[in-house]
């Protein structure tokens, strides 16, 4: 049973899973510096080392952050280093931990049954972290908008149960653990803490 007591809990969740599925996907960090180059205070709850290293901080300072945040998200998450770390349920939970296996079949039937589609770009398959935190993000956000709340609350609970919870915790451990940068151990602590509203 998952923590979500109120709309502004649901809301929570759905911004805190909207950045992670934003980051994941593209890892446009350049927006998140420059929000928090502008306003750290406004990000410190959910990236406090990186608002730490930025505040007062100088304009180089600040683009030698967001550069090695950058080349990080490209050694980490682009899954062409030896370092790769591969945000996909089925290298988690499929037999042969490989892409295109059956949790991910077992994803695409989730989204079909919700009515949601992964983005077909960038060609990416359907149980990616940042599509199912998408997904996430799309229940949330219809609970705070009180849209059925009963029927989206146990959607999003039971596809937390059967996929998010089953993977997400040990992929927000390995990314924590390969992450050199202040912003990627950041965003692995958000992800961490994001999965504690079940």
């Amino acid at each position: 049973m998952n923590k979500i007591a109120t709309a502004e809990d649901a809301k929570s969740l759905a911004d805190a899973c909207g950045i992670l599925s934003q980051l994941l996907l593209k890892g446009n960090v350049e927006l998140f510096f420059e929000a928090m180059a502008a306003n750290p205070a406004a990000l410190r709850a959910w990236f406090p080392r990186t608002c730490a290293t930025l505040e007062g901080a100088d304009e180089e300072t600040v683009g030698g952050e967001q550069l090695l945040a950058q080349i990080e998200y490209a050694r980490l998450l682009c899954n062409g280093c030896q370092q790769a770390i591969h945000p996909y349920e089925s290298v988690y939970l499929g037999k042969d931990h490989l892409l295109m296996q059956e949790p991910r079949d077992a994803v695409v039937d989730f989204y079909a049954e919700l009515g949601f589609e992964a983005s077909a770009e960038p060609h990416l398959p359907e149980d990616h972290a940042c599509f199912e935190l998408a997904l996430i993000q799309m229940l949330a956000d219809r609970i705070a908008a009180g849209e059925e709340p009963a029927e989206n609350l146990s959607a999003l609970d039971r596809f937390a149960s059967e996929h998010a919870l089953a993977w997400m915790p040990a992929f927000a451990q390995d990314l924590k653990d390969a992450a050199e940068t202040n912003f990627w151990i950041d965003c692995a602590n958000l992800l961490r803490t994001t999965l504690q509203a079940f």
